[in-house]
């Protein structure tokens, strides 16, 4: 009961003003640990290509390392399963609570870990919408108007995101149905209204796709990591990174994993 009140808060949060905060998914200490793991993933990573390498690249530089492990703009992703080592990780049950109270049928279309470090610049503002690239949108000028959440993307803290050298997050909040174009210049930090949720390791930010969000770089050394998955509802379009093996994993009847 008290997770079925959580997701339709959640939901509600998701509508009103286009993110949802929730606290506690995992505990400190197991979020820490998942911490502990993926760095170690990521320095065996390391050791096998180039140590000295930056773990993020610049825009249109993408770069495939080995199979579930790719060099992007916003750091080292690497794609997992949900299997049932990794299901609290990238599936956590107030997740799937959450999806399956915002869409009728629900589709998993990516997760994994993404890291980086202190030398990955700010992150300027962006969405996901429709899963395109926001430096495409913004050349095209496509800024859709949706009427409904069709997608998802939620971020399962690893560390503590509670101060300035954390490498911050900054949301916008916005309503339901309104406008997607970007109000301000994306590479101006200070939009008015804009708020900084700085979730606790453990903590689950849920941003709609149209929701504008940017990053400041770290101020210190250390890894920045999140569990970062994809849903949708399956009347939508796929996204164009969409893994169509992941597509029907909770319509199969998957079992949430308890909170730890």
């Amino acid at each position: 009961m008290h997770r079925m009140r959580e997701a339709d808060a959640a939901a509600q949060a998701l509508r009103t003003r286009g993110f949802a905060h929730l606290r506690a998914v995992l505990s400190p200490e197991r979020a820490r640990a998942h911490h502990r793991r993926v760095s170690a993933l990521v320095e065996a990573l390391r050791a096998r290509h180039d140590p000295a390498a930056p773990l993020h690249c610049a825009e249109g530089a993408v770069q495939a390392l080995e199979p579930g492990a790719t060099r992007t703009p916003t750091g080292l992703a690497l794609s997992q399963t949900p299997n049932d080592g990794d299901r609290e990780l990238l599936l956590p049950s107030p997740l799937v609570a959450l999806a399956r109270t915002l869409f009728d049928t629900p589709v998993l279309e990516i997760t994994g870990c993404v890291v980086s470090d202190e030398r990955r610049p700010d992150f300027p503002w962006h969405t996901h919408i429709d899963g395109v690239d926001e430096g495409e949108r913004q050349r095209s000028g496509d800024f859709p108007v949706k009427r409904a959440i069709e997608r998802v993307f939620a971020l399962l803290y690893l560390d503590d995101q509670t101060n300035d050298d954390a490498g911050v997050l900054r949301v916008l909040p916005r309503g339901l149905g309104e406008p997607t174009r970007n109000p301000h210049p994306l590479h101006e930090w200070d939009w008015p209204g804009a708020i900084e949720p700085r979730p606790h390791a453990g903590d689950l930010i849920v941003l709609d796709e149209c929701t504008y969000h940017a990053v400041r770089a770290r101020r210190g050394p250390g890894l920045r990591i999140f569990a970062g998955t994809y849903l949708a509802s399956a009347a939508c379009a796929p996204a164009p990174w969409a893994v169509p093996e992941l597509r029907d994993l909770l319509a199969r009847g998957h079992s949430p994993t308890a909170r730890r």
